[in-house]
């Protein structure tokens, strides 16, 4: 009964913790949790920010003395002081519709809510600090329903999607979605409510490639769905620098065109990716509660500087009309790397197919200058029993001689294959057929050649030299 009696008078005098803090000593703030704060306020996570799309302002959070202000217009102001032992890693979002600010663990698990009305913070969710979902991506579909993909953590690599419902079990429970998608590169997690469907968007460790994923709720505790890679584009490699929001990206959504890494949207219909071209790199872009304008938050741009040092208060609110916005602004078409391929697959054939053509109109033009060539100089051979009827461009000619009879033949010959000479040795041959001396064969093809010309008014046949082997000779024709 003593002991009963120490254990009651403990528990009597015990301060409860009804946020349910983690303490990581009796203490709560020993050396690890020094190092956590010096390491969190100079990372992305000193500064929790989110857009106040009601009232056009900024919420944040400052980590580093654990002051909460808003900022409208130029005028900040503090909205309350909260204990950064609970805060200590944790992302923000503006519920506008509750009137409320959410804090969610960064690696996953515990869930606050900070009444902006009453300045309470409460906790929402019946779990732990999970520490191992670092890096992940949340999105907030409201009525409390939080998703979240991916991260890191105890040594593991987190493939998972998991939701937290506080309406019904206060915990985070898994959705059944297959296929790990490398989750240190996840850039953005949204979940298109008309279509019931989660996109995740993948940037590539070398900042090349965004890659798009979508997989659909699943529609029962038995059914399971499949990341399918739906898109892939080309994409440039300064675009992580406004790349490492701490925001959800549900309030990213202007009609049917999420905004995703600073300056680009995707257009959740059409499937097409669309780059604003712009000078700076912005933090994003939100539909506004009106539903005819949305709200550019804009990042000045330090040279050479890190996104985690620029200081949010020199953010900067604009606002646009929706239509005015998209139709007046310049934006560029990012082709996906299948279209590129497809259009290089079309240049190519169409490439292949003028060369082609050009083949087929050199050949068609040869064989018409050809066909011309021939029916202009039309050259045909008539042999008859004392004479040979030689055709020449229109004109008859007679040659009685028999030798020149024989050598008109084999001039025939040549032409019909296309050819306008042919060795002397060879013409010698078929036309004299070894008989005589050399000279005397000289001689009379000599002769020969000389009143064949003189007949036909022009130097029809004549013998030429080789122009790679002088000691060669050739009988060439000319019409």
């Amino acid at each position: 009964s003593l002991m009963l009696l120490i254990l009651s008078l403990i528990a009597l005098f015990t301060v409860q913790d009804t946020t349910g803090y983690d303490y990581l000593s009796e203490k709560g703030y020993d050396f690890l949790s020094e190092k956590n704060y010096l390491r969190n306020i100079n990372s992305h996570l000193r500064f929790r920010i989110d857009v106040d799309v009601e009232n056009k302002g900024l919420y944040i959070y400052d980590h580093k003395d654990g002051v909460l202000y808003s900022k409208y217009d130029s005028t900040v102001s503090i909205l309350d002081s909260l204990d950064r032992m609970y805060l200590d890693e944790t992302i923000l979002y503006s519920d506008h519709v509750k009137n409320r600010l959410l804090f969610v663990d960064e690696g996953g698990g515990r869930v606050f809510e900070y009444r902006l009305l009453d300045k309470k913070l409460i906790r929402l969710d019946e779990s732990y600090r999970f520490r191992s979902f670092y890096g992940s991506r949340h999105f907030y579909s409201g009525n409390d329903k939080i998703y979240e993909y991916g991260g890191a953590g105890e040594f593991s690599t987190r493939h998972r999607l998991i939701e937290f419902n506080h309406m019904s079990n206060q915990e985070w429970l898994d959705v059944k979605v297959n296929e790990p998608i490398y989750s240190d590169a996840i850039r953005t997690l949204f979940l298109d409510l008309v279509t019931l469907t989660f996109k995740l968007f993948v940037l590539s460790t070398d900042l090349n490639d965004l890659e798009v994923y979508s997989a659909r709720l699943p529609i029962s505790e038995k059914s399971r769905s499949t990341w399918t890679l739906e898109n892939k584009f080309p994409i440039d490699k300064k675009t992580d620098f406004a790349s490492i929001g701490n925001y959800f990206s549900n309030k990213n959504l202007v009609d049917d065109r999420l905004n995703i890494l600073g300056n680009y949207f995707y257009d959740l219909r059409s499937k097409v990716l669309y780059r604003w071209i712009v000078d700076d790199y912005k933090y994003g872009i939100f539909k506004s509660v009106n539903e005819d304008s949305l709200i550019v938050v804009n990042t000045p741009v330090i040279p050479n500087g890190l996104t985690t040092l620029h200081n949010p208060f020199n953010y900067y609110l604009t606002t646009f009309h929706i239509n005015d916005f998209f139709n007046s602004e310049s934006f560029e078409t990012i082709p996906s790397i299948r279209q590129q391929r497809t259009q290089f697959g079309l240049l190519f054939s169409a490439f292949l197919i003028l060369c082609l053509a050009g083949i087929v109109m050199y050949r068609k033009r040869l064989s018409n200058t050809s066909s011309t060539y021939y029916s202009e100089s039309i050259f045909t051979v008539k042999p008859s029993d004392n004479h040979i009827l030689v055709s020449l461009n229109n004109k008859d000619y007679y040659f009685y001689e028999e030798i020149e009879i024989k050598m008109f033949k084999v001039l025939h010959e040549i032409i019909e294959q296309g050819l306008d000479s042919i060795d002397l040795e060879a013409f010698d041959e078929k036309v004299f057929n070894g008989l005589g001396h050399k000279t005397h064969i000289t001689t009379k093809r000599n002769e020969i050649f000389d009143r064949i010309n003189s007949k036909l008014g022009f130097e029809f046949i004549t013998k030429e030299k080789s122009q790679e082997d002088k000691r060669r000779k050739f009988v060439k024709i000319s019409f």
